[in-house]
């Protein structure tokens, strides 16, 4: 029976892993998308309204890109030393 139970805990942590995986998937493809917007509005000579505007918009995807990538990483070694402290009990 503890078995089954340990085997449903490491499919939930997969699909977790998985989706947080693919949130920082789509917030790559949006910073990098975000920068070529903002790029082009460089490039093309568009009013500096509209340069700021797309600085602030790179700028909140790139941190919001780095932000998720370190709560996932914390997220996972919180997991790791779960872990480690079922292991030592």
């Amino acid at each position: 029976m503890s078995s089954e139970n340990t085997e449903i805990k490491n499919v939930k942590i997969d699909s977790v892993q998985i989706l947080t995986s693919l949130v920082a998937i789509i917030l790559f493809f949006i910073t990098c998308f975000a920068a070529y917007n903002g790029y082009s509005s460089f490039t093309q000579g568009h009013s500096i309204n509209e340069q700021i505007y797309s600085v602030i918009i790179i700028l909140i995807s790139i941190f919001s890109f780095i932000g998720f990538i370190v709560i996932m990483q914390i997220d996972h070694l919180i997991t790791l030393v779960k872990e480690e402290i079922s292991k030592n009990k």
